[in-house]
Order: C-alpha cells, then structure tokens, then sequence
C-alpha cells in the first residue's frame, strides 16, 4: 500500500485534487525541525570535550551520548 502512495505522490506532483480523487487522503506533511546549533571543542585536560548548544524553548534537560 506505501509503495502504491508514493507512485500516487509522484504521479500526481503532490496535487490535492488528484490524490483525492485517487482514493487517497491528504495527509499533513512534517514540519522540519530546526538544525540543531552544536559546538563540540577539546577541554582543557586530555580526553575531555565541552559541548554546547542553543537552548531549547521548553527544555529542562538535555542527555548527550
């Protein structure tokens, strides 16, 4: 069924109109998110780094691996 939508997609350059009339439903597309602003630089003992990054609005914490 996926494989059928994206020919439908492809075939109709994203027209409402004709994907409707395929049989299929309009879908939201996703909103692309943001790129994520990371600085990654060499600490000050061997090993280490420090790594930052733009706040994120609503954030409380952040988990790095």
């Amino acid at each position: 069924m996926r494989m059928m939508a994206h020919g439908v997609e492809r075939f109709t350059d994203n027209d409402d109109a004709i994907v409707l009339s395929a049989g299929f439903n309009i879908s939201k597309q996703p909103i692309p998110s943001p790129g994520v602003d990371l600085i990654i630089e060499s600490g000050e003992k061997s090993g280490s780094v420090i790594i930052s990054r733009n706040a994120v609005q609503g954030a409380k914490s952040y988990l790095w691996q």
